[in-house]
C-alpha cells in the first residue's frame, strides 16, 4: 500500500512539473502571392498539448508529432517576446522570390501576428522554429483538415500592415538543372 502511495505520489508530481503551453490559438503559414491571390504550402498548428500538426496548402493534415517539454519551454521563450523583437532587416530588393510566413498565436489573452520572410528574423527565430516545428522522426500520417479561406483573409489583412518586399508580376524564367 505504502509503495502505491509512493508512486501515485510520483507521478502526481511529474504531471504537476511537467511543461506547460504558454501560447494558444498557434498557426505558421508557409505561403506566396500570385496576384490578387494567396497559395498556401505549409500551414501548421500546435494545440494546447504540444501536438504539433502540418497540414499541407488546402488544408489537409499530412503530419503529427509531439513537442518535447525541452521544446515546448523554448518556444515558451521565444514567444514570450513581442515578434518585432526578431526582426533583423526590413528591407530586400523587390525581386525577392523566396516563401512568406504568416504566424499568429494568443499569449495572455493577447494576439501576436505577424508576416515576414525569413531573411528578415533574426538566426534563433529561425533556427528554433525550422528546428522545433518541422523536425523529422516520430511524424505519423492523420487525416483532418483546416478552414483555408479564413486563414487567407487572416493573412491578406495582416498583409496590409507588416512590410514585405514587392513581389514581380512576371518572375523571372527558371532554368532547368
Amino acid at each position: 500500500m505504502k509503495n502505491l502511495v509512493v508512486v501515485i505520489s510520483l507521478l502526481l508530481g511529474t504531471n504537476l512539473i511537467a511543461q506547460k503551453v504558454k501560447f494558444e490559438n498557434f498557426k505558421l503559414v508557409e505561403y506566396d502571392c500570385p496576384p490578387d491571390q494567396i497559395q498556401f504550402f505549409n500551414i501548421t498548428t500546435i494545440d494546447s498539448n504540444g501536438v504539433v500538426n502540418i497540414h499541407n496548402g488546402n488544408g489537409s493534415l499530412m503530419f503529427s508529432h509531439q513537442l518535447s517539454e525541452n521544446e515546448i519551454q523554448e518556444l515558451n521563450d521565444l514567444f514570450s517576446k513581442k515578434l518585432n523583437a526578431y526582426i533583423v532587416k526590413q528591407k530586400l530588393n523587390e525581386d525577392y522570390y523566396g516563401l512568406r510566413f504568416f504566424i499568429s498565436f494568443d499569449v495572455n489573452n493577447k494576439s501576436k501576428n505577424l508576416c515576414y520572410v525569413s531573411p528578415f528574423m533574426n538566426e534563433q527565430f529561425n533556427k528554433t522554429i525550422t528546428r522545433i516545428i518541422y523536425k523529422k522522426g516520430s511524424s505519423t500520417k492523420v487525416k483532418s483538415s483546416i478552414d483555408t479561406e479564413a486563414l487567407e483573409k487572416q493573412i491578406k489583412k495582416q498583409e496590409r500592415i507588416d512590410v514585405l518586399p514587392k513581389r514581380p508580376v512576371n518572375p523571372p524564367p527558371q532554368t532547368p538543372e
